[in-house]
């Protein structure tokens, strides 16, 4: 519109020259001093382009325009208005947006300012476009012209944000400053009354809905002011049309924000341009706007900007039909909706259409409430109860904030029919609760959790300064929506608890009828407890019920998921004849063993505690022995013996079979090491994965609930609760992540897996200990292979001084007495530390409990595991040797040194006495260098979220080296790295993705491979380079 409005100053405004021509004596102090306060307007907002420098709002441009907008919509009813209610119309016209200045300290106080740090995050979880052009300007593949735009385009976003939090109180901002500088002011002083309150609330009142103007304002349709009638609510009116109907106003609908991505060209910048008016049509027929655009986005921005100028054309036409008759002649003539007819493609560049891709949000939540998501309908109940053990540990961390040990938690679950015959389920929790602000901005929407909202994150942070941590279980904001799965209505009581020495939040009662409807909001009942009461009135009503008809199963369910809580559950089904209750004890489940499922007596449990292995991994690992008549582990007492016994398969293959035969008794029971129900993995004491239920509860019952494979392997039995930050990866149906490659998990499971490698270790160092006692090294070994155990997981310490080896000739030697090892395919030679050669060989009453696996045992590679965990590669003869350490690390296991890929296994050893530039050697296709910076690197990463290229390079070089060390000894052929590969192309693509100014030289190229005599082959910064543009057939 700059264009179509040439105003330079107020001077040029029609409403300030019909000012002039009133001019008298009682009015000439009144419009002289005008043009000093418009200029002191102008002045502050120069402030604006500081903060804003993509928005036009920077001079008195938009000051003058909303002036002469105003007497465009009065047309000839400008002679209606008195001298002071102009007066009010060109003061308004250029305070309205004082609001938007920051001054003095607010700048810089910005970013501590709890409340913008809190609107800005949730303004950027509103634009997700802007974490992916942030994440863009990392990329080292992008020009600088590029990066440049991406780094404009983030500082156009921000500025949106900043403009947005300033608009939600710049209002209450203009008012602050206005009655601040003009309350004892005389320039705004007319027969003794001073104007600033009016003014302001006018000023605020653009900023205000008209529902508020009429019945909160405080304006009238007739105030009187001196010797003036000012009708306020009409001179609002016009504010608010003339600052809508300039284009060039700071507001700009949110679909531009959405759509500026750094794949697009869409920016604010373009936008400004894009909203120049070509020409314009304001009169008492029609409001028109000639307009042309070089993209969709930008005539949709457009639109929505004329949406707004429809509502406010509607509600101002609304509000003067129903003034009093006293000021019937304050009228506007204008129509209620602007033409749009001329809003264009420049030069026919595309076909407008107002479509776009959008959800529904009642077939999204039919889509994620499908068997797809949930296996069936009765996990509903898991997140009632996953949403109530939320509530009372969050009542309980705010006890604790206090210094307050809260005890009283408790969760209750009824199936009932009432009294009008509804099939009604119902969970009482007496937790947190809720307010409106959270019912209102997270119950109703869908993937909108409150504990994973920025509102809570505030919060947390004040329970961390207070030593309480709280980690909810909710992560994706559907599971309440689980509940639409039996039921359309749902009736919600809640009150909630602000903690102690706050008031109570006030009691309600929510109402939702179906997934479409709207949701009520009443004041409860002044009793109302704190806590929170669901009702979900099902919408079948069964013909008849039993265990297997009942679609809600309540009781099986929660017996199933319930087995790490640390509240009380209770649950009764109050329906004949499926009638049931339970009380679940705050307390994590134990696993019963193989050994004493069959109520033995003499035997020996050995219990390892996993909170000794990580903070936040409670439940314990389990395991059984026999007790020989000494009191030591065995495979035989006084009760019952193991014997390897030969059953026919199917195959009619003879396949040994570990037995337990229990004596004076027909009963035997057969060890299958190969089949294990008996783990529970529990995130948040709520199972996720594994077998259902504790261990007194009924099997087959739970039977009934089905379940999935653990993820997590160990040979003893448990159930496991994992909390805080060590809580591995879940799909929105709270169950593991698919795998990610072959014999590969999510990175979080992986870290799981290798804390219960640590347990299993912990509890076959136990038994190992009991050779101090008497148990045979012989006797370890066949419990050990029996049981399916790997010594790699025993700490090397206890390793190291108790374990020996078998060797030919019938003795054993101690890890302790090995000076070097060689490791052939077929078997491993040992040098002791007298310098004697030893052959390893285990004695046949060893393998025998091997060949009760389906693929046996491999002795070699159990043993090749053991000591090159234990091992440095020590360089100064010809070739590199393993050579045995005395001294390890607290805690140090040899399967630390351990990292699964896809197809291979890579071991991380210490070279000695070489340089730390060597990565790898020839002689060792599964061994690379610890020392290497890049490679410890990568041995640090691998087990979590690669969240950098150097990381994503690091590991591709460990992998790809030794693959490419393997496949050309695999061939025979001497190693080279004048070779072309897909392996080696990935590889040097990822180099080349890293942007090493970031990073110390240490970790830079050259990387050498050891290859004999002291002759190493580099991989060099070029020939990554040339690695990266290798051409594939």
């Amino acid at each position: 519109m700059s264009k179509v409005l040439s105003l330079k100053q107020l001077a040029d405004t029609t409403l300030y020259k019909e000012l002039l021509n009133r001019e008298t004596a009682e009015n000439k102090s009144m419009i002289a001093n005008l043009p000093d306060l418009c200029q002191e307007a102008s002045d502050r907002i120069k402030l604006v382009p500081k903060h804003f420098p993509e928005y036009t709002l920077h001079d008195n441009t938009h000051f003058l325009r909303v002036t002469e907008i105003m007497s465009m919509i009065l047309g000839n009813r400008i002679k209606v208005l008195n001298d002071l209610e102009i007066w009010f119309l060109i003061m308004s016209a250029f305070y309205h947006d004082q609001g938007m200045v920051l001054e003095g300290s607010e700048e810089s106080n910005l970013d501590s300012d709890e409340n913008y740090i809190l609107f800005k995050k949730n303004w950027q979880i509103d634009h997700p476009n802007y974490f992916e052009i942030i994440r863009q300007l990392e990329s080292n593949h992008i020009s600088s012209d590029e990066r440049t735009r991406i780094a404009t385009l983030i500082n156009e976003l921000d500025a949106a944000c900043l403009t947005d939090f300033l608009r939600i109180n710049h209002g209450q901002r203009a008012v602050d400053y206005i009655n601040h500088i003009f309350t004892n002011d005389p320039r705004l002083s007319i027969y003794g009354a001073n104007l600033s309150h009016y003014l302001a609330t006018i000023c605020l009142s653009h900023t205000k809905s008209s529902e508020w103007l009429i019945n909160e304002s405080g304006l009238n349709y007739d105030d009187n002011i001196g010797n003036y009638r000012v009708n306020s609510i009409f001179l609002s009116l016009l504010l608010r049309l003339a600052d809508i109907l300039d284009f060039d106003s700071d507001r700009t609908p949110d679909v531009l924000f959405k759509s500026i991505h750094f794949t697009s060209q869409i920016s604010v910048q373009e936008w400004q341009k894009h909203r120049t008016v070509q020409g314009w049509e304001i009169n008492n027929s029609i409001i028109r706007f000639t307009m042309l655009f070089d993209h969709p986005v930008y005539e949709k921005t457009a639109r929505g900007f004329l949406d707004w100028i429809d509502e406010e054309l509607s509600d101002a036409q609304k509000i003067l039909r129903n003034s009093p008759k006293t000021v019937s002649h304050y009228q506007l003539d204008i129509p209620e909706k602007t033409d749009r007819s001329r809003l264009s493609a420049r030069n026919k560049s595309y076909l407008y259409n107002d479509v776009e891709f959008t959800l529904s949000r009642d077939e999204i939540v039919k889509l994620l409430l499908t068997d797809n998501l949930y296996r069936n309908t009765s996990l509903f109940i898991r997140e009632l109860l996953q949403n109530g053990l939320d509530a009372l540990r969050l009542r309980k961390a705010l006890f604790a904030k206090e210094g307050i040990n809260w005890t009283d938690g408790k969760i209750r679950f009824r199936h009932y029919i009432d009294e009008n015959g509804e099939n009604i389920v119902e969970c009482e929790d007496n937790g947190v609760g809720m307010d409106e602000l959270i019912i209102s901005k997270f119950l109703g929407k869908v993937g909108r959790s409150y504990y994973r909202s920025p509102e809570f994150e505030r919060l947390r942070i004040l329970l961390k300064e207070k030593k309480v941590d709280f980690d909810p279980c909710a992560q994706f904001g559907i599971g309440f929506m689980s509940c639409f799965m039996v039921g359309d209505r749902i009736e919600i009581l809640t009150k909630k608890d602000n903690g102690p020495g706050f008031q109570s939040g006030k009691p309600l009662k929510i109402e939702i009828n179906g997934l479409g409807g709207l949701m009520v909001i009443r004041n409860g009942d002044k009793n109302q407890p704190i806590g929170t009461i669901i009702k979900v009135y099902c919408r079948d009503r069964e013909p008849f019920y039993d265990d297997w008809s009942d679609p809600i199963r309540l009781t099986t369910t929660l017996k199933g998921v319930a087995l790490a809580n640390e509240f009380s559950i209770e649950a009764s089904c109050e329906i004949e004849p499926i009638c049931k209750s339970v009380s679940i004890p705050p307390i994590i489940d134990k696993k019963r063993t193989f050994l004493e499922k069959l109520n033995l007596e003499k035997i020996k449990t050995i219990e390892i505690d996993l909170t000794t292995i990580h903070p936040y991994l409670q439940g314990f690992l389990r395991q059984s022995f026999l007790l020989d008549d000494q009191g030591l582990p065995s495979f035989e007492s006084s009760e019952a013996y193991f014997e390897i016994k030969t059953e026919n398969n199917s195959k009619t293959n003879k396949t040994p079979v570990l037995t337990l035969y229990k004596k004076n008794s027909a009963e035997n029971k057969e060890y299958n090491i190969t089949f294990r129900d008996n783990h529970s993995v529990c995130i948040d004491g709520i199972l996720v994965c594994g077998r259902p239920g504790r261990a007194e509860y009924d099997k087959h019952e739970m039977m009934m609930l089905g379940h999935l494979s653990t993820q997590i392997y160990s040979e003893h039995s448990f159930t496991i609760d994992v909390r805080g930050d060590i809580k591995p990866e879940l799909n929105p149906a709270r169950e593991p992540l698919d795998q990610r490659g072959i014999f590969r998990n999510a990175p979080k499971w992986r870290q799981l897996q290798y804390l219960i490698y640590e347990g299993n270790g912990k509890l076959w160092e136990q038994l190992l200990k009991q050779i101090k006692y008497g148990l045979s090294i012989e006797t370890f070994w066949q419990l050990l292979i029996a049981y399916d155990g790997s010594i790699s997981n025993i700490p090397s310490q206890s390793i190291y001084n108790f374990i020996k080896l078998p060797i030919s000739g019938g003795t054993w030697i101690s890890i302790s007495s090995i000076n070097y090892a060689f490791i052939y395919s077929e078997n491993i030679v040992i040098i002791d530390t007298n310098e004697t050669k030893h052959i390893l060989e285990f004695p046949e009453s060893i393998k025998r409990y091997a060949k009760t696996h389906h693929n046996g045992v491999n002795f070699s590679y159990l043993v090749s595991n053991v000591i090159l965990g234990i091992s440095n590669i020590e360089f100064g003869s010809e070739n590199p040797l393993i050579k045995i350490r005395n001294l390890f690390s607290p805690g140090e296991l040899p399967s630390h040194n351990i990292m699964k890929m896809d197809f291979s296994r890579v071991r991380f050893l210490s070279f000695t006495n070489v340089n730390k530039d060597i990565i790898a050697c020839v002689q060792y296709e599964d061994l690379i260098n610890l020392q290497s910076p890049i490679i410890r690197l990568s041995y640090e990463c691998h087990l979590g979220n690669l969240t950098d290229a150097l990381e994503h390079f690091s590991v591709t070089l460990t992998g790809t080296i030794l693959s490419l060390i393997k496949h050309q000894k695999e061939k025979n052929i001497p190693f080279s790295l004048n070779v072309k590969s897909r392996s080696l192309k990935l590889l040097g693509y990822r180099y080349t993705l890293v942007n090493w100014n970031k990073y110390d030289d240490k970790f830079k190229p050259p990387y050498k491979i050891f290859v004999d005599n002291n002759t190493t082959l580099e991989v060099t910064h070029d020939l990554l380079k040339n690695w990266a543009q290798i051409k594939l057939n």
